[in-house]
């Protein structure tokens, strides 16, 4: 049990830790109670570093858009990795410059380097060995993020389709879209706004393959053949002045010409009068 002069001891000695008052010394611990405002962590990062340290981890929020804690975990995991990545190329980059004292010339400059990458052969193999470690790391994390993402967007995907094809239903039977308001199988919550964009899409997709289906392939596929442009990318005075020369000729007869020969022949243009001229060809005993 504490004692009352083991108290008094120790408040005693705790007025006397007053912290660094030095400028140095208050240099030194500037960056002690920093706190991350994601993971709750003291980070040890200067005033200078840590804007730069939170633009990083924005960005990577920004690109990967986590949506649960384990997400956001990597997220950060990846940050960290990839400022320590970033730190140790910097150090070895600086490790070159401190070999030179004075300003030289290029010349002199890639002998210094080589000289002190041969004076220090341990410090660079240590700085490899980190640099390896801190790679494979971030290229674990890295996989593993978007494999579990890309897992969550396929159950998503999954039970948006069934809410979809539910609401299909209802609008089908004159009922009001409306997105169930209890979570999904795999625990998602949708918007109605959301489910009743998807449920316009879909009718109109089903249209179209529909139409598309019983469509004629000129009209489906335009003109494609290598020898001619695509139709679809046309204009309609383009279109028109392409069709032309098929508007004058049709099997290399002009339609006057059609016209012409089915004045005078129309037993080839019409079937009935085939059968006609037959008849006519033997005509019956009176």
């Amino acid at each position: 049990m504490t004692t009352e002069k083991q108290v008094a001891a120790s408040r005693a000695n705790a007025k006397k830790s007053t912290g660094p008052r030095t400028p140095e010394g208050r240099a030194k611990v500037r960056t002690n109670a920093i706190r991350h405002g994601l993971t709750g962590q003291i980070l040890t990062l200067s005033e200078s570093e840590r804007p730069l340290f939170d633009e990083l981890l924005n960005g990577l929020l920004n690109d990967f858009k986590p949506h649960n804690t384990i997400e956001r975990q990597l997220v950060t995991g990846l940050a960290w990795d990839t400022w320590r990545l970033n730190r140790l190329r910097a150090i070895e980059s600086n490790t070159f410059v401190m070999a030179s004292d004075e300003p030289i010339d290029e010349f002199e400059q890639a002998i210094a380097n080589a000289q002190t990458f041969l004076d220090e052969p341990g410090h660079f193999d240590l700085l490899s060995l980190y640099e390896t470690r801190l790679t494979r790391n971030l290229h674990k994390n890295a996989t593993l993020l978007r494999n579990m993402q890309r897992e969550r967007k396929r159950l998503y995907e999954e039970d948006k389709k069934e809410e979809v094809l539910l609401n299909r239903l209802n609008e089908i039977n004159n009922i009001e879209i409306q997105a169930s308001k209890f979570p999904s199988k795999n625990g998602f919550v949708f918007s109605d706004e959301e489910i009743a964009r998807a449920v316009v899409r879909e009718r109109y997709i089903g249209k179209a393959k529909h139409l598309l289906s019983d469509m004629p392939p000129f009209e489906l596929y335009g003109s494609s053949q290598w020898t001619h442009p695509d139709t679809y990318l046309m204009t309609t005075t383009e279109l028109d002045k392409h069709l032309e020369p098929a508007r004058k000729k049709i099997h290399g007869v002009s339609p006057e010409s059609i016209a012409q020969r089915r004045l005078q022949h129309p037993e080839e243009f019409y079937e009935h009068r085939k059968m006609n001229n037959q008849m006519d060809l033997f005509p019956r005993a009176a």
